[in-house]
């Protein structure tokens, strides 16, 4: 086998070998004070508020979560009056308007 065939047979084999990356998953979270809700990663530090739902498997899907979960009577302390910055610039990207009209 010449050195370009060992070379490639060994880049196939670690291809093969090599774990998916790693897929981030997403979550829903509420501050308890002003009933703003963020869309964050799991591993995002700090986790703002706490956990309303999740996890998903992209923020696509915690945006849309967070989109059926606005209530703008502030009646109901389980739903989201209002979403944090970051949140509706992110949720934009993937199609999703916060507030929903």
């Amino acid at each position: 086998m010449s050195l370009i065939q060992t070379l490639m047979a060994v880049a196939l084999l670690v291809s093969l070998l090599t774990p998916p990356a790693f897929s981030e998953q997403w979550v829903l979270n509420k501050t308890s004070t002003g009933g703003s809700c963020t869309v964050q990663t799991v591993t995002s530090r700090p986790q703002v508020g706490g956990l309303i739902s999740g996890p998903f498997e992209n923020r696509k899907d915690a945006c849309r979560d967070a989109a059926s979960k606005y209530d703008s009577s502030s009646s109901d302390q389980g739903m989201c009056w209002t979403y944090g910055n970051r949140t509706v610039t992110g949720c934009a990207k993937d199609g999703v308007t916060l507030p929903p009209n």
